[in-house]
């Protein structure tokens, strides 16, 4: 468990069940050894774009069905917590359910957050893949 300070608020990642980490890697795979087989190839270049770097991640998460995207977003927000008054923590997902508690939470910050987790709960897995660069 960690925790994230996003703006003024502060967040903490939890652990997610190993099968829903295997779920989630099946689903992110392709795009994170995409990224890591770019990243190497641009590593030796000097005139690198961000755009360069993410084009490959963005065709394939194109490509990803709104379900496997839903899962991931859901299975990752379902494990963060966000802090409260008094020390207290609540989760975001109300119960589990695919409804957020705080209606600050945009589009930007959801996908910080399920980042978040995923590099948490499987970034070691991630780093091992092919091509990655380290």
């Amino acid at each position: 468990m960690s925790e994230v300070i996003i703006g003024e608020a502060t967040y903490r990642t939890g652990k997610l069940n190993p099968i829903i980490q295997l779920h989630i890697a099946r689903r992110l795979a392709p795009a994170f050894a995409a990224m890591g087989l770019r990243a190497a190839d641009l590593k030796q270049q000097t005139d690198v774009s961000l755009g360069d770097f993410l084009e490959p991640i963005a065709a394939i998460a194109a490509k990803m069905t709104d379900e496997d995207v839903e899962y991931v977003i859901y299975a990752c927000l379902n494990v963060i917590s966000k802090k409260q008054p008094g020390d207290r923590w609540q989760t975001v997902l109300l119960n589990g359910s695919k409804k957020l508690q705080f209606e600050d939470i945009d589009m930007p910050l959801m996908m910080r957050l399920a980042a978040a987790v995923v590099q948490e709960n499987l970034g070691g897995f991630f780093a091992l893949l092919p091509g990655r660069s380290s």
